[in-house]
Order: structure tokens, then C-alpha cells, then sequence
């Protein structure tokens, strides 16, 4: 934000300039002060301002509600471009809106529900991805001139280091929390609701019995541990982008990544962790058919350090520790088959949105009840990915449609050799892998539209 002052005029009487007599001057300043915003404000206020959204209350829906200035604006860029393999997406949006009309309905072994239980989830998911697809034609249509490049790494870095300290708030006080001004407003009947809960009372951990103790997990500042896991992932490939030009970058980055192994590792998140190796492998294969062979050997040795400094820590014991525990392999399992199943039975519109499953995976008379609370009670079809929610919410024309308008951006801008190209690649090829373990939405998708629109970009300006 630039503020502007327009001066007085020089034919105009002389100010007062009498000693304790400054009310013309300051008269002047207040009426004549004009706020002149970037036309990129709200993106950056959308990033860099999420930890203030985020106490507030509607972190969760930042990216909806700043979606509304960025569709004003594209209301007044005349045409508005559109990039390649659009149609799909368009297409996948529309296979939402017909899945509305299965609200309510029961699915195969699923708890019946009503449409006023069902509303609220279904609605936040569709504003989502209608709130994905503005922020890509924004982004595209201001192009360099009115969003710079460095604009956007620079915000990414900061929505780095935010998630990295949520991280270790997490670690250090588990138990913070605090109600939200946007919680505190809202009808009892709805802040109370156990999704809507989730969505706007701030924390810094989930507290989960994985390794067979008790142990927090952290989450700020996001809704859920995994969605915490998911950004950080991302994240660190475009930090690593934003590093490629100089060496207090390079040493920012390598500070930052080592702190960020702390949280990373603690968090137990097996997908996050096989996500980042997905995306070193990814990169030194980019970079060897593009002939950086020193690149190459930079990050070996980058790399190897990190393993040295790792092996030689407690961190090690942990994951080895973790990866004797499965925890959570017998659920995901379990309601991935869930989903497939609901697929089959309603293929091309799905069930509009998710259902919980009748009793648990230990017994189908088993549910949730004040003497059962763990891993007994109606677990939610989707819950352990996103790939499985839209399956089952959206059909198998649904999943194909989405899975196709991602596949189209890699396909037509596969030429990009530059560190954000690479980096916007490597992003949509991690998040292929984090759609099977992660509910995707939000800010997850919020980052995967920011790479498609980073490739778009620099084939438009190439033309």
C-alpha cells in the first residue's frame, strides 16, 4: 500500500504558520490524503496477512472471502484470458452443482443425514474451488506488470515461516487455544457444530495417540494437522525457488529448511515426509535432462548434509519409530473402499458431498458413545484424501474432470525450465500424490492454482 499527498496550491492564501496554530495544515492533509492501493493487494493481504485471518476466525475461508476482490477486479480487465485446459475445471464445477442435488440422500452404509447436516460442508467445498479458479484467472490476467513475480515468492516465504513457527507453537504449547472473534459472533447452534468448530476456533495442535501415547501434533496455523503437513510441503519447494539468486537467500533457506526439519519430523506425517522425498526426486530429474548438472550436485550436497545432521539427532529415532506404528493404515483402508463402493453405486453424480460410515471400523455396532470415543465412532468417507471425497461426492466423472484440468497445465506448459516453472511443477506433481492422503481444499488448492497460474504465465509472456 503507497500512500500519495497531494500539495497545496501556489496561488492559494499562504497556511498559518503561527507558532501552536497547525489546524489548516492538518485540515489540508486529512482532505486531501488519497490511499492508493497495488493492483496485487489482495493477494498479498491474502498471504502475508493469513496469521491475522487466522485469529481471527475465518482463516479457513481467507481465500473465499478474498476471492471477491480479486473477481472485481477481473470484472473490469477486458477480455478476461483464460489458460489452456480451463474447460475442465469449468466442467468439474459443474459436476459439483449437479451433485448438490444428492444432498441428503443416504448412501450404501453410510448414517442418514439431512440436507440442513450436509449444507454447510458441501457449500465451503464448492466456494473453494470457485474461489481456486478466480484466483487463477487474477493471477494470469494481471500478469507480471500488475503482480510481480518476486510479489509472489516473497509472500510464499512469508506463509513459510508462518507455517514453521505454527509448527513449533504447536511443539511447545499443545494446549494453546483461544476462542475467535468470528466463534464468539456466531449463533450457538452453529458454532457449536463440530466442522464448523474445527474451521474457527484457533489451536496449535491436534493431541493424538499415535506411537501408542499422546502426543500433539501441530496444526497452526491451519484446521488440521495433515493440512498443516500439506502446506509445509509445498512451501519448501518454492522457498527453494525463491533461493536460486543469491547467497544470503541460499543461507535463509538452508537455516529456515534445517528449523523446519524439527516440526516436520515431530508431526509424524508420513505423507508429508514421502511427499518431500517425491519432490527431490522430481527435481534432480528435472535438472538432469536439462543439462544443470552442477545443480545436480548442489543439492546431493545439500541433501547429504541434511541426512548427516539427521541421522546424527533424536529426529531419527522418531520416524523409525513411526513407521513401526501404521496407526492409521486400517482406517484410510477401510474408507477409501468406502468410497469406491459409493462411487459405484451413484458413478456419474456421486453423493453431492461426504457421509459418515455406519459404526467403525472395529464393528458396524459400534459408534460413537460416550464410553467409545477413539477410533469407534462414524468415521467421514473422504476424510483421509482428497482423490476419495470427490470420488465419492462427484462419481468417477467428477474425479476425472479434476484430475484432467491438473494434468492439462502439466501437459501444456511441460516446457518451463526455469526455478519457478520447476518449482510450480513439482508442486502440482506433490500434490498427486497428497490428494490420496490429504482433504486437499482451501489452501492446499489455494497453492496448486498459484502454480498453474505461475506456468501460464511465463508461456504468456514467452509468447
Amino acid at each position: 500500500m503507497t500512500a500519495t499527498l497531494d500539495s497545496p496550491s501556489r496561488t492559494g492564501p499562504a497556511p498559518d504558520r503561527a507558532v501552536g496554530r497547525t489546524g489548516p495544515w492538518l485540515s489540508l492533509v486529512w482532505r486531501d490524503r488519497r490511499i492508493r492501493l497495488p493492483a496485487h493487494w489482495p493477494f498479498t493481504a491474502m498471504v502475508i496477512g493469513f496469521p491475522l485471518w487466522w485469529a481471527l476466525g475465518f482463516g479457513p475461508f481467507s481465500t473465499i472471502v478474498f476471492a471477491v476482490p480479486m473477481a472485481m477486479q477481473l470484472r473490469r480487465m477486458r477480455p478476461v484470458r483464460v489458460p489452456r485446459g480451463f474447460g475442465w475445471w469449468l466442467l468439474f464445477m459443474l459436476a459439483v452443482l449437479v451433485g448438490g442435488l444428492m444432498l441428503g440422500s443416504t448412501a450404501p452404509d453410510t448414517v442418514p443425514d439431512t440436507v440442513g447436516g450436509q449444507i454447510i460442508a458441501y457449500t465451503v467445498r464448492f466456494l473453494s474451488y470457485l474461489s481456486a479458479a478466480v484466483l487463477l484467472l487474477y493471477m494470469g490476467n494481471l500478469g507480471e506488470r500488475g503482480l510481480p513475480e518476486r510479489v509472489i515468492l516473497k509472500s510464499l516465504v512469508v506463509l513459510f515461516v508462518v507455517t514453521v513457527l505454527g509448527g513449533l507453537l504447536g511443539l511447545l504449547a499443545p494446549s494453546f487455544e483461544f476462542t475467535s472473534p468470528l466463534e464468539a459472533i456466531l449463533p450457538r447452534g452453529i458454532a457449536q457444530n463440530g466442522y464448523v468448530q474445527t474451521l474457527v476456533h484457533p489451536s496449535s495442535a491436534q493431541i493424538q495417540n499415535v506411537l501408542g501415547y499422546s502426543a500433539p501434533r501441530p496444526k497452526a496455523p491451519f484446521e488440521y494437522t495433515n493440512t498443516w503437513g500439506n502446506v509445509l510441503g509445498i512451501l519448501v519447494v518454492w522457498v527453494v525457488a525463491w533461493a536460486f539468486r543469491g547467497r544470503a537467500r541460499r543461507m535463509f533457506a538452508m537455516v529456515s529448511i534445517a528449523v523446519a526439519a524439527v516440526p516436520i519430523v515431530l508431526s509424524l506425517n508420513r505423507g508429508l515426509w514421502i511427499g518431500l522425498a517425491l519432490a527431490v526426486l522430481v527435481a534432480i530429474v528435472r535438472l538432469v535432462l536439462s543439462g544443470r548438472l552442477f545443480a545436480v550436485l548442489g543439492v546431493a550436497a545439500i541433501g547429504g548434509l541434511l541426512v548427516v545432521g539427521f541421522t546424527a539427532s533424536p529426529l531419527e529415532a522418531v520416524v523409525a519409530e513411526r513407521l513401526a506404528n501404521p496407526h492409521s493404515d486400517d482406517i484410510r483402508s477401510n474408507l477409501a473402499d468406502a468410497a469406491v463402493k459409493g462411487a459405484k453405486e451413484s458413478p456419474i453424480v456421486g453423493w453431492g458431498t461426504t457421509r459418515e460410515v455406519l459404526g467403525s471400523f472395529q464393528s458396524i455396532a459400534v459408534g460413537a458413545s460416550s464410553k467409545c470415543t477413539g477410533r469407534c465412532g462414524n468415521p467421514a468417507i473422504g476424510s483421509t484424501g482428497l482423490f476419495w471425497l470427490i470420488l465419492f461426492a462427484h462419481g468417477f466423472v467428477g474425479i476425472a474432470l479434476f484430475l484432467g484440468f491438473f494434468l492439462a497445465i502439466l501437459w501444456y506448459y511441460r516446457g518451463d525450465r526455469t526455478p519457478v516453472g520447476l518449482a510450480a511443477q513439482i508442486t502440482l506433481l506433490m500434490s498427486f500424490w497428497f490428494i490420496f492422503v490429504y482433504s486437499s481444499t482451501g489452501w492446499p488448492l489455494t497453492l496448486c492454482m498459484i502454480a498453474a497460474a505461475a506456468l501460464w504465465r511465463h508461456k504468456e509472456e514467452a509468447a
